[in-house]
């Protein structure tokens, strides 16, 4: 569930604020109170284009590019609660960008009942990546920081960090660990295993799905 949008090397473009599909929520001209400040969720990753319906009321359709969504900016706000009815493909409201999970679906195609979700690994990997109260290692070197949260403390503490030495919580406003690939095996003993990589803060995550 990684959950890339088109980037700005496409038809959208780049803009002061915008790049492809991604922009922060605080510069998204928001009609939230006080939502867009960074001590709130100023600095989450979002999108003007589907599912939210600001890029369809631009533009009437999600074709915009980046300077059209910023000039209408100026002129309209970016919605973040959504409508009770939508008359376009968008139903609207406000969506963080990516995912930070890995889901496995099951599909019977004799019985015409669609696909289910069987499993979601949820939080597991911002919690295995020092996001909760699991030490990650026999160092582990977020224990101080969730003993006694400071800046010092926090600075060696890898949780949604990219970096090395740590970025601490430098992620947690994108994608988070932000799981790239995934790929599965099975052992002598007929154990199915999932594997998934994280790109951001690296690391393989198994999981046994038998």
């Amino acid at each position: 569930n990684e959950g890339d949008t088109r980037d700005g090397e496409d038809v959208i473009g780049v803009g002061s604020e915008i790049e492809g599909e991604e922009i922060r929520l605080g510069d998204a001209n928001p009609d939230c109170v006080s939502c867009g400040d960074d001590s709130e969720l100023g600095r989450l990753l979002t999108t003007v284009f589907t599912p939210s319906n600001f890029a369809q009321d631009a533009c009437g359709s999600q074709a915009c590019t980046a300077a059209e969504i910023e000039a209408n900016f100026a002129i309209n706000k970016y919605k973040t609660v959504r409508p009770s009815s939508s008359s376009s493909s968008s139903p609207g409201g406000s969506y963080a960008v990516g995912g930070r999970s890995i889901t496995i679906f099951s599909w019977d195609p004799a019985s015409n009942g669609g696909i289910q979700l069987v499993w979601d690994s949820g939080t597991d990997m911002e919690l295995v990546t020092g996001g909760g109260d699991i030490a990650i290692s026999d160092a582990d070197l977020c224990a101080n920081c969730r003993s006694s949260p400071s800046s010092v403390n926090c600075a060696q503490c890898p949780f949604n960090s990219d970096e090395a030495p740590p970025a601490f919580d430098d992620r947690s406003d994108a994608k988070g660990p932000e799981p790239e690939c995934v790929t599965t095996g099975v052992m002598p003993d007929g154990t199915r295993l999932v594997f998934a990589g994280l790109e951001r803060t690296g690391g393989i995550i198994t999981y046994d799905i038998s």
